[in-house]
C-alpha cells in the first residue's frame, strides 16, 4: 500500500497548530538562484503556470518547485535528488504536480500553494528527523492511505489526499499532463476547477 510523508505542525504555531499536513512552505529568494539554468519538463511547467497571472514566469514556476524540494529537506530531512545545483535540477523535474490550493479569505494566513507528488524512488539519502534544521513539525511519518482518515487534518489536506488517492488508484499519480485540481474561493463560494 502507498504511503504519504505528512507531519504535525507543532501545537505554538499560529496557523494549523497540532495538525496533519504535507511538508513544504515559501518560496525564499534563493529558490530564484540558478532557476535561470534550470528548465522543467513541459507538462509540469504547464501544470503550474495554469491560471496565473500574466506575469508568472517560468522561473516562478521553477522557484515553486525548488523550494518544495528544499522545504522538504529542511522540514523532515527527506531529499528529493540532493541539494546541490545539478541534483537540485534532477529532484525538481522528478515532482508531479497534482493540486493547487489558494487560501480562502479570513484565514489568519493566506497561500497559493502547489501540491506535488514524488516517487520514493527518488528520495536519497533522507536524514533522521531529529536532525532537521527546521523545528515546524513535532512528528513526521509516512503514513498509509488507510490511516490518514484518523489524523487531524485541515480540509484542504483531505481534498488533496482524495485527489492523490483516485491518482494512485488509476495510475496516474506521476503523469505530469494531467490536469490538476484548483482549489479556490469565487465571490464567497469554494469552487474546485481542473487547470
Amino acid at each position: 500500500m502507498p504511503r504519504l510523508l505528512m507531519g504535525r505542525r507543532a501545537a505554538r504555531l499560529a496557523f494549523l497548530p497540532g495538525q496533519y499536513v504535507f511538508p513544504g512552505g515559501r518560496v525564499e529568494i534563493g529558490d530564484f538562484g540558478s532557476s535561470g539554468r534550470m528548465t522543467l519538463p513541459a507538462p509540469t511547467r504547464e501544470r503550474l503556470m495554469a491560471a496565473t497571472a500574466s506575469g508568472f514566469t517560468e522561473r516562478r514556476a521553477i522557484a515553486i518547485a525548488r523550494a518544495a524540494v528544499r522545504e522538504t529537506f529542511e522540514e523532515v530531512g527527506v531529499r528529493v535528488g540532493s541539494l546541490g545545483d545539478g541534483d537540485m535540477a534532477e529532484g525538481v523535474s522528478s515532482l508531479a504536480p497534482v493540486a493547487r490550493a489558494i487560501t480562502p479569505p479570513g484565514h489568519i494566513r493566506r497561500f497559493d500553494t502547489r501540491f506535488f507528488c514524488v516517487s520514493a524512488d527518488s528520495v536519497v539519502a533522507p536524514q533522521s528527523f531529529v536532525m532537521r534544521a527546521d523545528d515546524e513539525f513535532d512528528h513526521v511519518d509516512w503514513f498509509p492511505l488507510d490511516r490518514l482518515d484518523t489524523l487531524d487534518l485541515p480540509g484542504i489536506t483531505r481534498h488533496v489526499l482524495a485527489d492523490i488517492d483516485t491518482r494512485l488508484r488509476d495510475g496516474s499519480w506521476r503523469d505530469t499532463s494531467r490536469a490538476m485540481p484548483f482549489y479556490r474561493t469565487r465571490h464567497g463560494r469554494p469552487v474546485r476547477e481542473m487547470i
